[in-house]
């Protein structure tokens, strides 16, 4: 039994003595209009401006969404009445006021045209990112790198795992599509689900988010399946690529990614898409169906998905002709999801909201580790849902009530069995309730604006059961109460060249887990303006991860390789222990970041945006013999690492593991066994990551037609020391590991129907760490393009959108490298960083009503 020290306790009654403390405050600093007051909104899209004000006044403002998104309405700062504040943000629309109360505003919309100034400042509507800080409408101190709508749609995609893939802040090595077998324990795809792996530091230690709900992690490391997540019914994502534990608790150490659902569609939409690689193989047929609607009181929407993609065989390519002739490249997946949500408000102060996913997908796959062994036949299916109701209700001046409730669950079944024997199956399930109520508003107001307060408390009930036919269960429970403020210190003014606005934020978080002490974790930051179109930004803090369900709970295995394989100058058979370790404590990380966002006026909607970061990460889990392909031969894992066993040690070993499993190809005799490695999962290593993001995009005006050019990039460099006293060693630009450069850029080019976006995807060469002497791999680059054509004039083709979309479109190969088809006979590149389809065409065809 764990027993929770004195201080422990001490220290649990202060922490929540404070937090309650600060409720009560917010509480009681929430007051009611009284004439004039302080606004302070920025610019921003119409239709995000008058939802600060309706929060600022406190009072309720009904309005057409679909109208208000067209326009910009300008900076409101200064001490108005609610008329007259309000008059400022529609100076550059076309709504009137139809009538209002004292706790209620409507809104119509006239006839009338906007003034001359107003048509000049009009342009695309901004998002408002709100992922990153829990204070509404504020802007965060982290680096946030948007996906909006628009990129989006020329990405090219269909799936939303395909999408965030691409980005160079993430890494495609864990469980995910394409990924062949590696030595490195957490890069394999067990599931064939789609993941989050920010930064390379696993699936399990970014944090994914649907509408601000957490989903449930699926399989034995952890991460959440982002496969059913609608891409068309969504209006943008926001990742957050900073520590974020102090806002969201744990897992959030290399960042948070948040799925937004679009809220303002109206109308229906079908869309249909075919595609296949002209290499052979992965044709897919992918079918979907959205229906919004809008009204005065709510809004609601329902996306159905189906798809289904065939298998590519390593024999239909010629970078891997060489391995075994029972192998997947890329396995056959069919895809089916059901996304609901919905929106409506009681009363002018009350709105009820629901967010549910149901997903499901399965897929089969061969496995020859070499030309002439067993093959293995593979298969999965997944099953995941989530339920998310919640409640916002206004409360006097500017307050917010939220309060929701998380049911989600991640489950799936994947087994092996060799060709004409017998197998196993293995089941898993993640099952994760919580609930949550927050509150945010304006504490005070000081001359230099409003010190915006969030404060929230909330319980979480996280479960994971594994089947094998034994059953392995592991359950834990945390409550968590956190607070963030902020604090302006110099108010907005552009009077003041190089001193034109500067906001503090600090947060808070506590969270009590049945298991382990109290913890608790911070973060501070700073938002400097010198001048209006500049913004520098920086924050330092702390992240915590408690150790994953899957990784307490797994059983020990026992595993046979040949002693080659393992690493050894001789033949032989060598002996690997995997598995999980109930004593596993929390992982623990310090951050900062530092960077600068500048939109200049002068050229609008040009945004360039740098950051520099740095996470210091401890006491990480890992399975220390990590290429287990070196065991024998790098002198590092020698303290895990028993040469010649004898029988009554390997006795031991077998008697803890729950499988004995041979795919050494030879017959396993204790009296000869070369070796026995001892690769369960420790509290090893600590980690020093660091690196630099830019990203830059500008539309370039071109008489009438309009040329958008982007660019976005990482420099990365993860150094380990697996345990300390051992040297230290760079995983980035190795293979299977993150490479230390990656990068994609391209242009949009618009011209009256057409809309054609090139992009170009860069990966940095690497080093083959699994030879000696090591080998050098080359670079990858690759073109994507995308033509849209948007037929106007003609009735049957109106309100369709035709596309074209080829992926790798110079049908690069992968660069050679040796070290993987050490694992996997003739599989000689690197698939966590490239792949081997080739060149892929797909045709889409969307018709909205």
């Amino acid at each position: 039994m764990y027993v929770k020290s004195r201080s422990f306790w001490a220290t649990r009654t202060s922490a929540w003595a404070l937090a309650a403390g600060m409720v009560v405050l917010s509480a009681s600093c929430a007051g009611a209009d009284d004439g004039k007051r302080a606004y302070h909104i920025e610019a921003r899209s119409t239709a995000s401006a008058l939802n600060e004000y309706a929060r600022q006044s406190g009072v309720a403002i009904m309005f057409d969404y679909s109208e208000a998104a067209k326009t910009t309405a300008p900076a409101v700062n200064g001490n108005f009445t609610r008329a007259e504040a309000l008059a400022f943000l529609l100076a550059n629309t076309r709504f009137v006021v139809a009538s209002e109360s004292d706790s209620a505003i409507y809104l119509k919309v006239s006839e009338r045209q906007a003034s001359a100034i107003g048509d000049a400042a009009v342009e695309e509507p901004t998002e408002v990112v709100v992922t990153g800080t829990r204070i509404q409408d504020a802007y965060p101190t982290s680096p946030v790198h948007v996906v909006s709508r628009k990129d989006i749609e020329r990405s090219g995609y269909s799936q939303t795992g395909d999408l965030i893939r691409s980005l160079p802040q993430t890494f495609a090595g864990g469980q995910n599509p394409g990924m062949m077998q590696s030595p490195i324990d957490t890069n394999n795809n067990t599931f064939n689900a789609s993941t989050i792996n920010l930064r390379g530091l696993g699936t399990d230690a970014n944090l994914v988010l649907v509408n601000g709900h957490r989903l449930a992690a699926v399989g034995p490391y952890g991460g959440s399946d982002i496969t059913g997540i609608p891409l068309s019914a969504l209006a943008r994502v926001e990742i957050v690529t900073d520590g974020a534990s102090a806002l969201y608790g744990s897992d959030a150490v290399a960042g948070v990614a948040n799925f937004i659902i679009r809220k303002d569609y109206d109308g229906a939409e079908i869309g249909a898409r075919l595609g296949a690689a002209t290499q052979g193989g992965d044709f897919e047929q992918n079918y979907t169906l959205l229906i919004g609607r809008v009204g005065e009181r709510g809004h609601a929407l329902v996306h159905l998905d189906y798809s289904n993609q065939d298998e590519i065989l390593t024999q239909d390519r010629k970078v891997t002709a060489n391995a075994g002739p029972y192998n997947t490249l890329m396995r056959p997946i069919e895809r089916k999801s059901v996304f609901l949500n919905g929106g409506y408000r009681l009363t002018s102060r009350i709105e009820l909201s629901v967010d549910a996913l149901v997903n499901a997908h399965k897929s089969g796959s061969t496995i020859q580790y070499t030309r002439t062994g067993t093959p293995y036949l593979g298969f999965n299916d997944v099953r995941n849902y989530m339920l998310a109701p919640g409640l916002d209700v206004r409360l006097g001046g500017d307050w917010s009530l939220k309060a929701d409730v998380t049911v989600s669950r991640g489950a799936g079944s994947y087994g092996y069995a060799p060709l004409g024997g017998v197998g196993y199956t293995d089941y898993y399930r993640s099952l994760l309730k919580s609930g949550e109520v927050s509150a945010t508003g304006t504490l005070l107001t000081l001359p230099s604006g409003p010190v915006k307060l969030a404060v929230g408390a909330g319980y979480r009930d996280e479960d994971y059961r594994r089947v094998t036919p034994a059953v392995d269960h592991f359950r834990r429970k945390v409550s968590f109460a956190y607070a963030e403020a902020l604090i302006p210190v110099v108010a907005p003014s552009e009077n003041r060249t190089g001193l034109n606005r500067l906001d503090l934020t600090v947060a808070s978080r506590v969270e009590d887990y049945d298991r382990y002490d109290l913890t608790s974790t911070y973060k501070y930051g700073f938002r400097y303006h010198p001048v209006p179109d500049l913004a520098i930004r920086g924050s330092i803090g702390t992240s915590f991860k408690a150790p994953g369900l899957s990784e307490l709970a797994s059983p020990v295995n026992a595993l046979l390789y040949s002693a080659q394989t393992m690493g050894s100058a001789s033949s032989g058979v060598a002996m690997l222990l995997v598995g999980g370790n109930v004593d596993l404590k929390p992982e623990r990380a310090k951050t900062w970041t530092i960077g600068a966002d500048w939109s200049p006026e002068a050229w609008s909607g040009a945004r360039l945006s740098v950051s520099r970061f740095r996470i210091d990460y401890t006491d990480r889990v890992l399975a220390p013999v990590t290429p287990y392909t070196q065991a024998l031969s790098n002198p590092v894992y020698a303290p895990f690492v028993t040469l010649a066993p004898t029988p009554a040690q390997q006795a031991d070993a077998i008697a803890i593991s729950r499988r004995l499993s041979n795919y050494s190809g030879q017959v396993y005799d204790p009296n000869t066994l070369v070796a026995l490695a001892d690769n369960r999962k420790l509290n090893v290593s600590r980690q020093e990551i660091e690196g630099t993001d830019f990203s830059f995009r500008a539309p370039v005006d071109i008489g009438d037609q309009t040329l958008e050019v982007f660019v976005n990039a990482t420099c990365l460099d993860i150094v380990q020391v697996t345990v300390e006293g051992m040297p230290e060693r760079t995983l980035t630009g190795t293979v299977f590991n993150p490479p230390k450069t990656r990068a994609r850029g391209g242009a949009t080019w618009s011209v009256g129907t057409f809309t054609t976006t090139a992009i170009v995807n860069y990966v940095a060469g690497s080093r083959d760490t699994f030879v000696t002497p090591n080998g050098d791999v080359g670079s990858w680059t690759t073109v994507d393009l995308t033509l849209v054509w948007r037929p106007e004039g003609t009735r049957a083709l109106s309100d369709v959108d035709i596309s074209l979309s080829i992926q790798n479109a110079l049908d690069r190969d992968p660069p050679y490298a040796y070290g993987p088809a050490l694992t996997q006979e003739g599989i000689a590149f690197d698939s966590a960083n490239t792949s081997a389809i080739g060149r892929y065409v797909a045709l889409s065809l969307k018709k909205r009503f």
